[in-house]
């Protein structure tokens, strides 16, 4: 038949895919909704099981492989373990292994799905030579075919499209030998869509019209006498070349229709494969516009030379499904060939044949313990029907005593009802009136509710008159808090702050903390600057005590020891009181003084050479000595009284001289001790005359210095006078 009578053939067929498709409800992955098949599909089902006992049937839906195998109906399962991707799955022609295609390779198990073995890293498309002895594989270039051998584990390369002289397009969806190894049937993409059969011995191409117009999905027949693909037209039925060797090479038919869906709407086929004993196809297939249009792809099995409604839908539901294959074993030849998986028939094995014989009293599903009476729930147990009574299901009131004395009882369309009596309570857990300050009780089937003391249901209920708590309730345990609020008082003794040099006093609830006069805290707030003291506080009782310092002085007059012959001073730096001797002669210093007076250079005192009167060095001779009074020497001594009384005289005025060119000395130091800057200066020998008595004075300007001679007390001033610095003086005595 050519390709356009068999699509005109199809066109005559009655539009019948409901009636003779087949539906079985499948668990599937989350996104697929299991549907249920009619009586009539069923009973299709089953015949198809009848007709090839141990059938399997194996596919892929969503990246995961499903199996139905034939038993009294193909009972599908997901075969694909745990989040494994997983896709093109192909039995061995014995039916012993299987081979699938991961995300990482090709994998070969048995057909349990069990030892899965990664023999071809990275490849994909993978299929069975005729022996079952060998592997064809497309490499992870999509350039390469790889022949794996089974038997010595190893693979080369039987096909590489970038050799020449092979025109360099990558294979996709087959790569099949047959009729010894000699002719690889592959399908390519790029840049078009074309099926070809490679001839690897004269390394040529073989393809008719419709396999260069990009027919897909081509897969051999097991003999390699024939080749199937997917038409590439608006409905796409399955399409059959023929194919044979002859002395020049391989040569392929036109292809003509093969197989499609019994309707006049489009439809799809895609994915199909002939069983391993030639007579039956499994395919992909679905209705995509008109009246039976069908949005996802479902699995069908077809016997050969059968019109296409008998073609046999496998699995039905709400997700996609394609790429089968089907293994059918040769008959049976023993009862555990015959296994329908259903516990509720005898399985056997006669004459080839497979027969299922049901097992009485034994069930497999709930609906099957169905005993027509509405107040028993059927349901199956271990295979086991049991009718439990329905708790509530009544005929009579009398069978809806539920021995509750606060309900009224009664039946209503086999229903039993219980209307609570208001008011009545069998425990006091039926009295709560979402009360917390009642304690709520049943006595008599009556409710009682006693009010709980000291419970509270708002801030009002906990207000303690204290002016210094936040009263508040805890409505959700009907406890009171009075919680103090920070700095508030009532009393001053809320004040204390056991500072002992504050006042605490509350006033209008608030705390003051006055300052207490002469209070101390520490020994710095007792300090009276006085270095003659030792100053310390009693923190306990804030009070300064102050004790003196034995031996110290803070003054020159803290030191009179009542010694006429000593000069008394305070030392301002270890405030310890100093007694210098004024008596007895001391060493000739500055200008080198002689005893009579003179010094030894320079003119005459009072000479007409001596500017100023003083001599060279500024001292003044003087003709008289001043005796010592007060008790401390009064030896005696040569020259004239005149001479000893101007001989200290002119000795300061030679020191004016010298301080003028060192610069004046403090007041301090003058009025410290000036007595014994004159014993460091001069040496006085004794005068028995004790009646002359005199002052040296000498200061810088504007300032007085007072010396004590002997009973006299001469005070002297300088004065500024015609530019030149002139003593003045005045007897004070």
């Amino acid at each position: 038949m050519t390709l356009a009578a068999g699509l005109l053939m199809n066109t005559r067929h009655v539009r019948r895919a409901a009636a003779i498709t087949l539906l079985l409800g499948v668990v599937g992955p989350a996104h697929a909704s299991p549907l249920t098949p009619t009586a009539q599909e069923t009973t299709a089902l089953k015949n198809l099981a009848s007709a090839i006992p141990g059938a399997r049937v194996l596919w892929v839906r969503g990246e995961r492989i499903f199996e139905a195998a034939a038993a009294t109906t193909f009972a599908a399962q997901l075969r694909t373990q745990g989040s494994i991707v997983e896709t093109n799955p192909r039995f061995s022609p014995d039916g012993s292994q299987l081979l699938t295609v991961r995300s990482d390779g090709v994998y070969l198990m048995k057909s349990d799905f069990t030892q899965a073995t990664k023999v071809i890293a990275g490849g994909n498309t993978a299929s069975w030579t005729r022996d079952g002895k060998s592997i064809t594989a497309v490499d992870s270039t999509g350039y390469k075919v790889l022949q794996y051998v089974l038997a010595t584990k190893s693979s080369t390369t039987i096909y590489d499209a970038k050799q020449s002289p092979y025109n360099g397009q990558q294979v996709k969806q087959a790569a099949e030998l047959r009729n010894g190894g000699r002719f690889l049937l592959v399908f390519r993409d790029m840049p078009t869509h074309v099926t070809e059969i490679v001839d690897l011995q004269l390394k040529k191409y073989i393809s008719n019209t419709e396999m260069q117009r990009g027919d897909c999905s081509p897969a051999w027949a097991p003999d390699g006498s024939y080749l199937i693909t997917t038409a590439r037209t608006t409905s796409r039925p399955v399409l059959k070349a023929g194919f044979s060797v002859g002395s020049s090479g391989g040569s392929v038919t036109a292809s003509t229709y093969f197989v499609g869906l019994d309707t006049t709407d489009q439809f799809y086929i895609h994915g199909e494969r002939v069983a391993n004993n030639g007579k039956y196809v499994a395919f992909g297939g679905k209705i995509f516009a008109g009246a039976l249009k069908s949005a996802l792809r479902e699995i069908y099995v077809w016997h050969i030379g059968d019109p296409d409604s008998a073609a046999v839908r496998i699995s039905f539901d709400t997700a996609e499904d394609e790429s089968p294959d089907l293994y059918i074993p040769a008959g049976c030849t023993s009862a555990s060939q015959c296994d329908d998986s259903d516990v509720c028939t005898t399985d056997s094995c006669s004459a080839g044949k497979c027969t299922h014989s049901s097992i009485s009293g034994c069930c497999t599903a709930s609906s099957q313990c169905d005993d027509s009476n509405l107040c028993t729930a059927d349901s199956c147990s271990s295979n086991k029907c049991k009718y439990s009574s329905i708790s509530g299901c009544c005929t009579s009131s009398s069978q809806c005593d539920d021995s509750n004395v606060c309900t009224t009882d009664s039946c209503s369309s086999n229903k039993c009802t219980y209307t609570s009596i208001s008011g009545c309570c069998t425990s006091s857990s039926q009295c709560d009136d979402s009360n917390l300050c009642t304690t709520d009780s049943c006595s008599s089937n009556k409710c009682k509710y006693t009010s709980i003391s000291g419970c509270c249901a708002s801030n009002t209920d906990c207000v303690d008159s204290n002016p210094c708590t936040t009263d508040s309730c805890d409505v959700g345990s009907g406890t009171c808090s009075n919680s103090a609020v920070s700095g508030c008082c009532a009393f001053d003794t809320d004040c204390d702050d056991t500072n002992p040099c504050t006042l605490d006093k509350c006033s209008s609830n608030t705390c003051s903390h006055g300052a207490v006069a002469g209070c101390c805290t520490s020994n710095t707030d007792c300090n009276d600057s006085n270095p003659c003291t030792t100053d310390s506080c009693d923190v306990g009782s804030g009070k300064c005590s102050t004790s003196v310092v034995s031996g110290c002085c803070a003054f020159d007059t803290d030191c009179d020891d009542a010694d006429p012959c000593t000069l008394d001073r305070c030392e301002t730096t270890s405030h310890g009181c100093q007694h210098t001797p004024m008596c007895g002669d001391g060493p000739a210093v500055d200008g080198g003084l002689i005893p009579d007076g003179t010094t030894g250079s320079g003119p005459e005192a009072g000479s007409s050479a001596d500017a100023d009167g003083m001599g060279a060095d500024g001292a003044l001779a003087l003709s008289a000595r001043p005796s010592l009074v007060g008790g401390c020497s009064t030896g005696a001594a040569g020259g004239p009284g005149a001479w000893q009384l101007l001989l200290p005289l002119g000795l300061l005025l030679w020191r004016r001289r010298q301080a003028r060119r060192r610069g004046c000395r403090t007041r301090e130091q003058r009025a410290r001790n000036p007595a014994q800057a004159l014993r460091a200066s001069v040496r006085v020998s004794h005068d028995p005359r004790p009646h002359l008595a005199g002052i040296l004075a000498y200061s810088c300007p504007g300032e007085v210095v007072q010396v004590r001679y002997t009973d006299m007390l001469w005070s002297g001033t300088r004065h500024k006078e015609s530019g030149s610095d002139q003593p003045h003086w005045q007897d004070c005595s």
